[in-house]
């Protein structure tokens, strides 16, 4: 029988979260769906996994995140596509209205609200809450962008309606603050090269930013986004989010000062 629903997920080394992935799909049952797993090199118990499932595996090379996911939309067989990571999870609520949403044909392309998890526990504000991500469209409706940092769907025809789904999904985005930091020197890297592309060699602005854009982000999260209501765990992620920053600006004044024929140095000392 054909699928209603095809289940998209990339992975690399992901046997300790697939057993909570596929449990989590088995909420939309009655629905008729599959799930396509493309994978890149897994060392672990992934592809293992993946077939007791009896999802279609695919062994592919990894190409980024949104090349890659691209790809994978091409081997989906159901009228329905949606695209999950396999840290993310779905809810009773979020699954029943994907049903109701695949009984229909319009609009073509639905957000799903994420509820994020840091270090095990939700988080509700300070920005981080609700987080609307586009994820469920009929094949041709949408695609993944091509941009470095916090790629993303978008629709293939702007103007097209977009709905929103009732339900959380549920990612569990950094269990621990080893993976955290770990994401951050590379996102870092890939927003400062990104400020370097766009806005060129600017070392004074970048320097600028990296002392005065932390505070703003401090304040931001913890007052006005009202990350304080989240306690110690707000005043924690909003210190880390004023720390990542930092560092990209920071990453971005090396990169400009370095490229003018300086070195990693103030900008203001004069070059010997």
């Amino acid at each position: 029988m054909k699928p209603a629903l095809s289940v998209l997920v990339i992975t690399k080394n992901e046997a300790q979260r697939l057993p909570r992935f596929f449990e989590a799909l088995r909420l939309l049952e009655p629905l008729a769906y599959e799930v396509v797993l493309l994978d890149s090199a897994s060392a672990d118990g992934t592809l293992a996994l993946a077939r007791e499932a009896k999802a279609r595996v695919f062994q592919v090379a990894w190409q980024g995140y949104a090349a890659t996911k691209n790809a994978g939309f091409a081997r989906c067989r159901a009228p329905w596509v949606l695209s999950l990571d396999a840290d993310e999870f779905l809810s009773p609520e979020l699954a029943a209205s994907i049903r109701r949403a695949v009984s229909g044909r319009s609009p073509r392309a639905w957000r799903l609200c994420r509820l994020n998890h840091f270090l095990g526990h939700p988080v509700r504000h300070g920005g981080w809450y609700p987080d609307w991500h586009l994820r469920l469209f009929m094949p041709g409706a949408a695609r993944f962008n091509g941009r470095k940092v916090h790629e993303g769907m978008e629709l293939a025809s702007p103007g097209e309606p977009c709905g929103r789904l009732q339900g959380d999904l549920l990612h569990d985005s950094y269990p621990d603050l080893h993976g955290y930091f770990e994401r951050l020197n590379r996102y870092t890297t890939l927003q400062a090269e990104e400020l370097f592309e766009r806005r060129g060699a600017r070392p004074r602005l970048a320097l600028l930013r990296a002392c005065l854009d932390p505070w703003w982000v401090l304040v931001k999260m913890l007052i006005f986004k009202r990350g304080f209501l989240d306690g110690g765990l707000g005043l924690k992620l909003a210190a880390l989010s004023a720390s990542s920053t930092f560092w990209k600006y920071a990453k971005w004044w090396h990169r400009s000062w370095v490229a003018q024929g300086g070195k990693a140095g103030v900008p203001w000392v004069e070059k010997e």
